[in-house]
């Protein structure tokens, strides 16, 4: 969402993130989901509802624990976060861990291919997880709204980050943060 406009303020999405979720509703176009799951804040929903009037796939639930949290404090980033209170970091930890633990489960019996309509901080906390490294790595990851993330978790339990924040297809007007 732009946040120059009011209604990013106020969570919903601007004629730019709608402009955005079209376009990554198109490049997931002819996809099959076995579930989307979408955080509970407006602009995900507004999002995840685009998408799914595009792609073929499972109702989309709502859940509480996709909304966007701080995960930690990195020791360098700590100047950024003066003015967080500390329950709210560890809110944050607690969910983003839960968030990970609840969708990112090994396949059972059958492949699943499920889709995650949710916030720059916790994806970025779910590939510090996928990929072993410390939680505290999540601000060293950039990302862009409407940027897709590709995990594959394997019945082995490997998990493989095939990409990550990839935002080729969004034209360059649509680059935002």
């Amino acid at each position: 969402y732009d946040t120059e406009d009011s209604t990013a303020r106020e969570g919903g999405l601007t004629e730019t993130g709608r402009a955005q979720a079209r376009q990554v509703a198109q490049r997931l176009r002819g996809m099959q989901f076995d579930a989307t799951y979408c955080s509970t804040l407006r602009r995900a929903e507004e999002t995840a509802a685009i998408i799914a009037a595009e792609v073929p796939g499972a109702e989309v639930q709502r859940a509480r624990v996709l909304c966007e949290c701080v995960p930690c404090i990195p020791p360098a980033f700590a100047h950024y976060f003066t003015k967080t209170k500390p329950e709210e970091i560890e809110h944050g930890a607690a969910q983003s861990l839960a968030a990970y633990e609840r969708f990112f489960k090994r396949p059972g019996r059958a492949n699943r291919r499920e889709l995650l309509v949710c916030h720059g901080n916790l994806i970025r906390s779910f590939v510090c997880r996928a990929l072993g490294l410390p939680i505290e790595s999540w601000l060293n990851f950039n990302t862009h709204n409407c940027g897709l993330t590709i995990i594959h978790i394997f019945g082995d339990g490997l998990r493989i980050v095939e990409s990550f924040n990839d935002i080729g297809h969004l034209p360059a007007e649509l680059h935002t943060r």
